[in-house]
């Protein structure tokens, strides 16, 4: 059993971390974007036949991502919803679950917990080191980005060697399977499993590396590109997530707030299509939130980071202290809202999947096993949150590139960034499923040596 986890699917990040225009000046000079050529020899027929093809796609995966997310709300705010109808009939909301209530109450502790206080240390964190690593050459930062990096990639070794002690169980966890429901497969049906939860783990792998890549060739551009201080800015963001995601995830691994009605009839996870339709929930929700943090941001916020880096600003030290620190609380307050109602959607579904329900349950854990997940669990929550920076920090210089204004830009890379951690949630959860099987499974022979 995978539930005394809590919720092995749980999250791995706000999307809103990735390097806005507002933050540093883009890195190209803008232009204006070049003028797009139709061709002239296109027949109607085929143009026709091309379009429909392409609106019929596009609405299907409208339909899709708006099921998705409708479920995703039902979920969230059905009880909710329903007592708020009974009381504007003036009716008592009698109907509504009460553990359902426990439940939310449960996960909105946890993550206030876990996700609010690292949440805060991060921004504020991320603006301390980068005070002092722009202090640095440009070229002295860059190679600790490759140094960074490096030690990255050695413990998504780690992570994978630690998977690979028990292939099973990873392919089991992965897919939310029973050991029973394991053993009645054919050998092929498990060979195959097996190489499908390897393949998404290997992709958390790529993931990664992709964002190391990225990240250490935009800082080595900087100095070139009139921007020195770029380097300095994306490491202090590596260094910052690696801190939080270890130090998230040694709290939520010390106690747990909900359990399940019947924990027997659960496996600890959720396989498609709840997976499915829970990163699109997630994806919508990171979406939202993006936007309202871009909303919630203080004017003055640019200007008091500059003064905290030692650079040129309006603000006394004080002054930019006190920004900073609004700033961070606007951004903590969303975060943890974010994750609150991803478990608890989430959690829901593994409720729907096992036939019970979602309670309040508080419960002390601390074991072995259970902080072990920072082995695991913290490596890939980094490289999820790399990842969508990197990818975020690309679309922006591409937008500057195009002569996008910072608004706009900020824009396409908040709903960008937002989808993708939604299209990342199965890759991410499905993989800690896997990785918290392993360690379940593995506990006990631990213990004996």
């Amino acid at each position: 059993m995978l539930h005394d986890e809590e919720s092995s699917s749980e999250r791995f990040h706000s999307t809103r971390n990735f390097l806005e225009p507002s933050d540093t000046p883009p890195i190209f000079h803008e232009q204006p974007a070049p003028p797009v050529h139709t061709p002239a020899t296109t027949t109607a027929p085929a143009a026709a036949a091309s379009t429909s093809t392409t609106a019929e796609r596009l609405g299907a995966l409208a339909a899709s991502i708006g099921t998705g997310a409708a479920r995703g709300v039902r979920t969230v705010l059905g009880p909710t919803a329903a007592a708020v109808a009974a009381a504007a009939r003036g009716v008592l909301p009698i109907s509504v679950d009460k553990q359902y209530l426990g439940a939310a109450l449960g996960h909105l502790v946890h993550q206030a917990s876990s996700v609010g206080p690292t949440t805060f240390a991060r921004e504020l964190l991320g603006e301390g080191l980068f005070a002092v690593l722009r202090q640095l050459p440009p070229e002295a930062v860059v190679a600790m980005q490759a140094v960074s990096g490096t030690l990255q990639m050695a413990l998504h070794t780690l992570r994978s060697n630690r998977e690979n002690r028990n292939p099973d169980a990873a392919a089991r966890g992965f897919h939310n399977l029973s050991l029973e429901q394991w053993d009645a497969l054919s050998d092929d049906e498990r060979t195959h499993k097996k190489a499908e939860q390897q393949h998404y783990s290997d992709l958390v792998t790529r993931l990664a590396l992709a964002g190391i890549v990225s990240n250490i060739a935009v800082g080595a551009a900087g100095k070139s590109a009139g921007q020195p201080e770029m380097a300095a800015r994306l490491l202090a963001s590596d260094l910052k997530i690696a801190a939080y995601a270890a130090a998230r995830d040694t709290i939520q691994a010390t106690f747990k707030m909900v359990g399940m009605r019947d924990p027997n009839r659960s496996n600890g996870g959720i396989s498609d299509p709840h997976i499915t339709s829970a990163g699109r929930f997630y994806g919508m929700a990171n979406v939202l939130t993006n936007l309202a943090s871009n909303e919630l941001a203080s004017p003055d916020f640019a200007a008091a980071r500059q003064r905290w880096a030692g650079l040129h600003s309006p603000f006394t030290q004080g002054e930019a202290t006190s920004v900073i620190l609004r700033q961070s609380a606007v951004n903590t307050a969303l975060n943890v809202g974010l994750e609150t109602l991803d478990w608890i959607n989430v959690t829901q579904h593994e409720a729907e999947e096992a036939g019970t329900q979602q309670i309040w349950e508080p419960e002390w854990k601390g074991k072995r096993e259970d902080y072990e997940r920072v082995m695991d669990h913290s490596v890939a929550r980094t490289a999820a949150i790399n990842s969508n920076i990197a990818l975020g920090t690309a679309i922006n210089m591409i937008g500057a590139w195009l002569g996008l204004s910072p608004t706009r830009s900020g824009l396409l890379s908040n709903t960008v960034s937002g989808v993708v951690a939604g299209m990342q949630y199965k890759t991410i959860g499905a993989t800690w499923q896997a990785e918290a099987a392993v360690r379940a499974a593995e506990a006990p022979r631990s213990q004996v040596e």
